[in-house]
C-alpha cells in the first residue's frame, strides 16, 4: 500500500476515535492494539446513560468480516468514575465492537475498535469487519443475534452505510486482493448507496 492510502486509513480511524472521545467519553490502551493483545477500556457514561445506577457492556470480536461475532459479556469495575474494564482477543480477532448498556436497557452507547499488526498497519480483514459491523444489514451483523439471548439489539445503534463502505473502500486500499473475498458485502454497500461503480463492478 502507498503511504497516502495508509493515512487515509488512519484519518478515517482517528476521526472516529476522536468523536468517540469527546462525545461519549470513552478511550482505549494501547491505540493501535494487536490481534491477542490486552486492552484496557474507560468509559464514562454519556447523559443517555447518566440515569442508571449501573452500565453492562457485551463484546462483540470478528475474526471473520463475513461471519457473526463472537460475543460475550464484558466484565466491567464500576466502584469510581470513569467504567473500566479489561479483555484479550484471541490471535484470529479483526476488530472489535462493543456495546454499553443501561440497567433497564432502554439506552445504550456503541464503539469500535479496529485490530493493528506490528508495523502499525490494520491487519487484513479489518476494515472490513469494521464495514460488516456498521452495515447492520449484513450477513455477520443478523447472525449475532443468537450469541447473547439476553442482548435484543443488533451490535450498532443503526445502520450506517456510508461508515461502512469507507471502510471496505479502505480495506481494498490496502489489501486490492480482499475485493473478491468480501464481494458480496461490496455489492450489498454500492447497492445500498446506488454506487455505479460498485454495481458495474460486481456483475
Amino acid at each position: 500500500p502507498t503511504m497516502k492510502s495508509i493515512l487515509a486509513v488512519v484519518s478515517i480511524l482517528w476521526i472516529t476515535t476522536t468523536l468517540t472521545v469527546f462525545g461519549q467519553s470513552f478511550d482505549y490502551s494501547p491505540k493501535k492494539p494487536l490481534p491477542g493483545q490486552e486492552i484496557r477500556i474507560s468509559y464514562t457514561p454519556s447523559n443517555n446513560l447518566l440515569g442508571s445506577e449501573r452500565v453492562s457492556a457485551v463484546l462483540y470480536v470478528f475474526e471473520e468480516p463475513t461471519q457473526a461475532p463472537k460475543a460475550s459479556n464484558l466484565s466491567l469495575v464500576q466502584n469510581n468514575v470513569p467504567t473500566s474494564g479489561t479483555f484479550s482477543t484471541s490471535k484470529e480477532a479483526k476488530s472489535i465492537f462493543i456495546r454499553f448498556n443501561s440497567d433497564d436497557r432502554t439506552d445504550s452507547a456503541f464503539y469500535a475498535i479496529a485490530l493493528y499488526d506490528k508495523v502499525e498497519q490494520p491487519v487484513r480483514g479489518a476494515l472490513a469487519a469494521m464495514a460488516s459491523g456498521y452495515d447492520n444489514n449484513s450477513y455477520a451483523v443478523a447472525n449475532s443475534y443468537s450469541f447473547i439471548n439476553s442482548e435484543p439489539w443488533s451490535i450498532g445503534p443503526y445502520s450506517d452505510v456510508n461508515t461502512a463502505y469507507n471502510y471496505l473502500q479502505e480495506e481494498f486500499k490496502i489489501f486490492p486482493d480482499s475485493k473478491d473475498k468480501y464481494l458480496e458485502l461490496y455489492a450489498s454497500l454500492g447497492m445500498a448507496l446506488n454506487d455505479a461503480k460498485a454495481k458495474q463492478e460486481v456483475k
